[in-house]
């Protein structure tokens, strides 16, 4: 199996507008829970490997690498002016980042260019959010629950993202 750089940005980008559409209340409980069964379900196949597993990264050049680093930079930055309440900036930002998103789904993966190995401690935090984001018929009803979950699967991503740039 190789792990495709852009099939992560893809779930990193799927994942966060659904949280906006969460947050901003533009999408149902329902749809908004079956598209985190779909994001964890595309994640947990995206990534399945054990503890100490050698995971070849498709890699088409340094391109994909500089972008998935451009849009992990700028995931904490959105992050940072929401806490700070700056929306104008916050708006800027996510422009930006959607523009990097569409950049790297134009690139290009050709051989592995990279292993990566995921250490015991990676692949049971990646685990950890993913099961976080497993909905009971309870928590499909409840917009924090789906909410949660949500993000829980764009961390995930990230986390996935980050060690691969390590």
């Amino acid at each position: 199996m190789i792990l495709d750089l852009k099939k992560i940005g893809s779930i990193v980008e799927n994942s966060q507008a659904l949280v906006e559409k969460i947050r901003s209340q533009t999408i149902s409980l329902s749809d908004a829970a079956n598209g985190v069964d779909a994001a964890r379900n595309a994640l947990s196949q995206a990534v399945a490997a054990a503890p100490g597993a050698s995971v070849p990264v498709g890699f088409f050049d340094d391109a994909q690498k500089d972008l998935l680093a451009a849009i992990v930079d700028l995931k904490g930055q959105v992050a940072d002016a929401e806490v700070a309440g700056d929306n104008a900036l916050r708006g800027i930002l996510l422009a930006d980042l959607s523009n990097k998103f569409l950049a790297l789904s134009a690139t290009q993966n050709a051989i592995p260019g990279k292993i990566l190995n995921l250490s015991a401690a990676d692949v049971t935090q990646i685990g950890t959010l993913i099961n976080a984001a497993k909905l009971d018929a309870a928590k499909r009803q409840q917009q924090a629950a789906v909410l949660a979950a949500a993000v829980s699967i764009t961390q995930a991503a990230l986390k996935i993202a980050t060690s691969i740039l390590a």
